[in-house]
């Protein structure tokens, strides 16, 4: 079977974004039109556990993952965890709010180890061909895929034999009103991932990112597997 994934949507606003006000019917519209199985929350070095709640209460059979868009000293990274680390990832981000004052504050890949317990439970999306895009991954992290902005980009990871799964996502913003036109759901139809997998559970997701063939942009080039008794 094959599952189509965002793993990259803003519900929440903070100072490295532009000002927007979530709408839980927008992201409800975006899911429909998109067709989507699952989808991260990801927001900039925030995470809110009342608006997941909210957002997993409401979106019924749709899987919701918890996770932030951290900026890193060596650059950015989006990183999706199993809903058991909510109540881990709520006291990390009060942490990153006495951290964080402006645009440019950021943190080490060891103080991450050291104040989130569930580091290395997520799976961890580099950006990749970005400006603020990590030049080189630090050994202590694995579950480690290649973020990329658009199909081409896609399409160029995959081909490079030495480089990175890559997972291709939406950075959309969930709202009915954004100056950067981040809730254009037309513009966004073509940025998400396809996975082989029978289902959308966290483990399986994560095993399905460490094989290229396993990935696409598009349904029809993957083969509709059936698992029978392993």
């Amino acid at each position: 079977m094959t599952k189509k994934i965002d793993f990259h949507i803003h519900t929440i606003s903070s100072i490295k974004d532009a000002e927007f006000e979530f709408s839980l019917e927008w992201l409800k519209k975006y899911i429909e039109e998109t067709d989507l199985d699952a989808i991260a929350i990801t927001n900039h070095d925030l995470f809110e556990k009342k608006n997941f709640e909210e957002i997993t209460t409401n979106l019924g059979e749709v899987k919701v993952y918890p996770g932030i868009e951290l900026t890193l000293d060596i650059g950015h990274v989006n990183i999706v965890f199993p809903v058991a680390c909510i109540d881990e990832l709520s006291d990390f981000s009060d942490w990153l709010s006495g951290i964080h004052q402006t645009q440019s504050d950021s943190i080490t890949s060891e103080q991450l180890c050291a104040q989130l317990p569930c580091w290395n439970q997520g799976i961890y999306i580099f950006e990749l061909g970005k400006s603020k895009g990590v030049k080189e991954i630090p050994d202590i992290f694995s579950n480690v895929v290649g973020g990329v902005p658009n199909q081409l980009r896609f399409n160029i990871a995959k081909n490079n034999q030495e480089g990175l799964v890559p997972c291709l996502f939406s950075d959309a913003h969930a709202t009915n009103q954004d100056s950067g036109n981040r809730n254009k759901i037309e513009n966004l139809k073509n940025k998400q991932t396809y996975l082989q997998i029978d289902s959308c559970e966290f483990e399986d997701i994560k095993k399905c990112l460490r094989d290229k063939s396993k990935v696409s942009i598009n349904k029809e080039n993957l083969k509709d597997v059936i698992n029978i008794d392993g």
